[in-house]
């Protein structure tokens, strides 16, 4: 109904204006400079209408070529993209696969159109180190680093864990070093440091870079007791290789008081003090030692020492027996410090029961040598013969 009252009204409208234009028809008139045009006033109106009309039609035309060549780029965006997935995927796999020369191709390739170039020059990397091509490798790295530079930490570690992998120790502890300058707390970068360190026998910087490790919780409890442990026998070792006895001494005062007591540590200690002819300290570090935790090895070098006192050192050594009376370590070293205060039959005892309860080749050789020191040689050879035999079957 609305439709046909507003045709009527258009009908009407037009019956008008034909009424008007044949009642007086009117003229327009255009001149430029010697040119002049005169037309019918209506032919004049219909011509601007359908001017505009056209002006119109063709601004829509170029407004739906201009969205078909809009959506024709974001078709050919999408579809490269696509392709650029597929095959990242596949150069992914084929990574995973070993095949490193295909994976680095298609990884490449798909560089350029990816919407994570990052990943994709990463691991390339990885291919390119397997190939043995570091240069390709380290020109990866950069790339991977141009095209997202917010990834300088993610872009380090790759960089640092193939060169660890290719065992460039040094030119991986140059790449972490910088990046524990950018995350002196990143978890990952701290094990790493700390296994290079490891690996490089650099016990100094292990040490200052300890207490970081145990802030950031890297080890667990028992991983970092082990780790201070390595870490001041290390010390311990190269100040006595270094033949300097202040860094000895440095290292033991400066190490947690819990590790004086553990056996590697003061053992190595131990040694170096009886080097030094410092027994009486060590004899004393040992009894303290060995008052808070039993332990063989630690017994074993007190048999060794020479102390001042030899015959309060057994002394000490027999109170131990009423409470460890079957400890083989222990009649060995009994043994040994009645040969030091020449009780030969004592120690024969000590000595006989400890091969009697543990034959080792430690035993038969200090029997052997004082059954010389009585006289006893036959039966010192046996002795001797008997040890070596235990010493081939191991």
């Amino acid at each position: 109904m609305k439709l046909l009252v507003l045709f009527l009204s258009v009908l009407l409208l037009f019956v008008w204006l034909g009424l008007q234009i044949q009642a007086d028809p009117g003229y327009v008139l255009l001149a430029y400079h010697q040119w002049t045009v005169e037309t019918p006033l209506w032919f004049a109106i219909a011509s601007v209408v359908l001017a505009f009309i056209l002006l119109h039609l063709f601004l829509r035309l170029l407004t739906k070529l201009s969205g078909m060549t809009t959506r024709w780029r974001l078709w050919a965006k999408q579809r490269r993209l696509r392709r650029a997935h597929e095959r990242t995927s596949r150069g992914l796999i084929e990574l995973a696969e070993g095949r490193w020369q295909t994976a680095e191709k298609n990884l490449l390739k798909a560089a350029q159109d990816t919407d994570m170039p990052l990943i994709n020059y990463l691991s390339a990397a990885r291919a390119a180190q397997e190939l043995g091509e570091d240069d390709r490798r380290d020109d990866y790295l950069h790339k991977a680093h141009s095209v997202m530079p917010s990834a300088e930490i993610a872009v380090g570690l790759t960089q640092a864990q193939l060169q660890l992998n290719h065992h460039q120790l040094e030119q991986s502890l140059a790449t972490l070093r910088r990046l524990h300058d950018l995350a002196p707390r990143h978890a990952y970068i701290l094990k790493l440091l700390q296994g290079i360190y490891l690996d490089l026998q650099d016990y100094d910087n292990l040490e200052a870079l300890s207490p970081s490790l145990k802030k950031a919780k890297v080890l667990t409890p028992f991983e970092y007791a082990s780790l201070q442990q390595k870490i001041y026998l290390g010390l311990l070792q190269q100040a006595e290789k270094g033949h300097d006895p202040a860094a000895v001494e440095s290292v033991w005062y400066r190490m947690p008081k819990e590790l004086h007591h553990e056996p590697g540590i003061l053992i190595q200690y131990v040694r170096y003090l009886m080097k030094t002819h410092q027994a009486t300290l060590a004899e004393q570090l040992l009894q303290t030692a060995l008052k808070k935790k039993w332990d063989t090895t630690l017994v074993t070098y007190y048999g060794l020492l020479e102390s001042e006192d030899a015959q309060k050192q057994l002394q000490h050594a027999e109170y131990w027996l009423k409470l460890h009376p079957e400890d083989p370590a222990l009649l060995l070293c009994l043994g040994r410090l009645c040969i030091r205060n020449q009780l030969w039959g004592k120690a024969r005892s000590y000595l006989e029961t400890c091969i009697a309860l543990a034959p080792s080749a430690e035993a038969y050789a200090t029997l052997a040598q004082l059954l010389e020191k009585m006289g006893e040689q036959t039966q010192a050879n046996q002795c001797y013969r008997k040890g070596l035999l235990l010493v081939q079957r191991i």
